[in-house]
């Protein structure tokens, strides 16, 4: 697919660490490389991960240099989608080692998905499409299907996000889907398998991105969900990130904010922030939370929001709300 070109090493960036770097055996026609459009670097794919091949005389010492003629061709964008970024190889001194880490475009940090979003979550029934729209919404995220007030919604141009199941995208206005509702924390929640199954079969069923909503402390690397969930995480197309700072047990509701700012920042996914609209306490409404202080926090940080309104009685959203929801959506895009 087009003429092999010389990798010439661009400008250094980032300098990767000094540590051997882990061989995956492989059979040759087993491997995928890929590059970007426009971009001089060229990656074979290991362990669903791109990895630089960092000059030609790697690849020729690896006996890849006849194979990179059939490398794939794709936006960087999807590029960065499909593959994080894995170990660099390099041939130096009579051996392979880690080489220098490739640009910084290879490694999308801190991005947001659809910034310009002011969402509702529920898992209650939703409002009617108009007065979602009157609160300053531009995005509902139901955990239950009301069509009649979904359909209207859409006709008021607002989108959805839609949870596990494709639906009807003529008649709905889909933003997207979402996989899961924090299946780290959730004795119901369906086991990996499952859901492995369940993104398969959305991925054939929609051209729209999916995504699943986890625990902003599950981001930690350090965090023994983490460990069990990154590869789902990493097949996702956006992360919904749940993070409620109001409770009884929590001191300091901007110094929480602030730790989950540091986990996220650099997260190589695109993240959409779920914030706290209903009170802490596990729902006994002991804590109230202060919406305009979260949206302040993440909205100067570049961040949509979609607000949980749900606190365990009733539907909809609480009258005590309204009035601070609608301000915080008063915000103009762009």
């Amino acid at each position: 697919m087009g003429k092999i070109v010389r990798f010439e090493s661009p400008d250094r960036i980032e300098i990767g660490k000094e540590f051997p770097m882990k061989i995956v055996e492989v059979t040759e026609s087993e491997l995928l490389f890929v590059q970007a459009e426009g971009e001089p670097e060229a990656f074979v794919v290991l362990e669903g991960k791109k990895c630089w091949i960092q000059t030609w005389k790697t690849a020729e010492k690896k006996g890849w240099d006849k194979l990179l003629k059939d490398r794939v061709i794709m936006p960087l964008a999807e590029l960065n989608r499909k593959y994080p970024t894995g170990d660099t190889i390099l041939w130096k001194d009579g051996e392979f080692v880690m080489g220098d880490k490739p640009r910084d475009i290879y490694f999308p940090k801190g991005e947001c998905w659809h910034p310009e979003i002011k969402g509702l979550l529920t898992l209650n029934e939703v409002p009617n499409g108009k007065e979602i729209k009157d609160l300053g919404f531009n995005t509902a995220w139901p955990f239950k299907t009301q069509e009649e007030q979904l359909l209207e919604f859409s006709r008021l141009s607002g989108q959805i996000i839609f949870m596990k199941t494709t639906r009807d995208e003529n008649k709905f206005n889909v933003l997207g889907y979402c996989l899961e509702d924090e299946p780290e924390n959730r004795q119901q929640s369906e086991p990996l398998p499952v859901l492995w199954e369940r993104l398969e079969m959305l991925r054939l069923g929609t051209q729209k991105p999916v995504g699943c909503i986890f625990m902003d402390i599950t981001l930690d690397p350090n965090n023994e969900n983490y460990e069990k969930y990154q590869d789902l995480i990493m097949a996702m197309d956006w992360i919904g990130v749940t993070l409620y700072p109001y409770d009884e047990k929590i001191d300091n509701p901007i110094v929480r904010m602030e730790e989950g700012y540091e986990r996220l920042k650099n997260f190589p996914k695109p993240i959409i922030l779920i914030s706290q609209a209903c009170f802490g306490g596990s729902g006994n409404d002991l804590t109230k939370p202060n919406i305009l202080a979260q949206n302040e926090f993440w909205r100067s940080r570049g961040y949509g929001i979609i607000w949980y309104v749900w606190s365990g009685q009733g539907a909809g959203i609480k009258e005590a709300f309204k009035n601070e929801i609608k301000e915080a959506n008063e915000w103009e895009v762009g």
